[in-house]
């Protein structure tokens, strides 16, 4: 029987030779993969800002178009009213090309407004209200397993600790606060120099109903943990309440304040567990006497820095680091401060 050419013979790969070849592959994937999240996120962060950008072009619309500002949301003065809490973002769809949930705004809460079959315009998803980024981007339910509402990753300036006086002797210092009609004159420190909206995390955990805060500026995020109040936090995802509610007008629903830098941990211990928690007191609109304040941090899960974008619809990044006196410069609209805003 002939014997097969030597030219015939195709010698397989040994043991040795494949392993190498592996882990060749693996060592290209692992370096691969950084790159494409890296990219991933990239495309993200730039779709987050550009989300930004068109909540500035929208609030500049509508002074336009109503000469004055959107306010935080509206209170008629009676304890308890919630006619008319309506948020800033609700107020915008007319001009976040969203005509088509565009609602009356006269004496109606944001839980009023539904759709022609009764769903709540609250719980829609709405695309430029969510960074990308944000992993929570999840719906809230009623008890009953009902839609809800849908959170925002996007919270309107509210300054950087006072909020809202119900006396009305004290204007607090933000971009937006309860009943206001803000027009471009009244931001003394330059639209340019003032933030209009920065990005929040979803479903955070906080604490409300305290009397203890004063005027003054809580110095350290320890602080906070001193002041008391009702926890709103838990294990689960929906044990925490906060930023859940794009359609609603108060504070911990669709705002921030520049009380602490950006991503700032403010860490409260409740139930054996410690929270990354934000703050606010009494309710807008729950007292005639007592004022809220709010300790609602800028938070976003772009590493080391939030989003922003200021009064004149140009956006930016803000890095975690930045001095906490110029955070809280970049949110009072009068405050006479020397801002640089050329930092990033």
């Amino acid at each position: 029987m002939p014997h097969a050419s030597r030219l015939d013979r195709r010698p397989a790969f040994t043991l040795v030779e494949l392993l190498v070849v592996i882990a060749i592959i693996g060592v290209l994937v692992a370096l691969l993969l950084p790159a494409v999240q890296a990219a991933r996120e990239s495309a993200r962060r730039s779709s987050c800002i550009n989300n930004l950008r068109q909540i500035g072009i929208a609030t500049n619309n509508f002074q336009i178009s109503r000469k004055f500002y959107p306010p935080a949301n509206v209170w008629s003065g009676v304890i308890g009213d919630k006619s008319n809490d309506l948020s800033a973002h609700i107020r915008l769809l007319p001009f976040m090309e969203e005509e088509n949930l565009a609602v009356n705004f006269v004496a109606t809460s944001n839980e009023d407004q539904v759709l022609a079959n009764g769903v709540p315009i609250q719980s829609l998803r709405i695309n430029s209200y969510l960074c990308p980024t944000e992993p929570n981007d999840t719906m809230k339910l009623n008890a009953d397993g009902t839609p809800n509402s849908f959170p925002t990753t996007y919270g309107i300036n509210l300054g950087p600790w006072l909020i809202f006086d119900p006396t009305g002797k004290v204007t607090p210092p933000g971009a937006f606060y309860t009943n206001s009609k803000l027009r471009p004159q009244n931001f003394l420190d330059g639209l340019s120099r003032t933030v209009l909206v920065a990005e929040v995390k979803a479903w955070g955990s906080y604490f409300s109903g305290s009397t203890a805060a004063t005027a003054t500026v809580p110095a350290a995020p320890a602080t906070i943990c001193t002041l008391g109040g009702t926890a709103k936090l838990g294990p689960n995802l929906t044990d925490n309440k906060e930023h859940t509610e794009w359609g609603d007008g108060k504070c911990q629903q669709t705002g921030f304040t520049s009380t602490f830098s950006p991503n700032a941990l403010v860490p409260c211990a409740s139930g054996g567990a410690t929270y990354d928690v934000d703050f606010v007191t009494v309710a807008e609109g729950s007292s005639l006497t007592t004022s809220t304040y709010a300790a609602l941090t800028s938070r976003s899960y772009h590493a080391g820095l939030v989003n922003a974008v200021m009064m004149d619809s140009s956006a930016r990044a803000v890095v975690d680091g930045i001095d906490p006196s110029l955070w809280r410069a970049m949110t009072t609209r009068a405050g006479n401060e020397v801002v640089d805003t050329s930092f990033n």
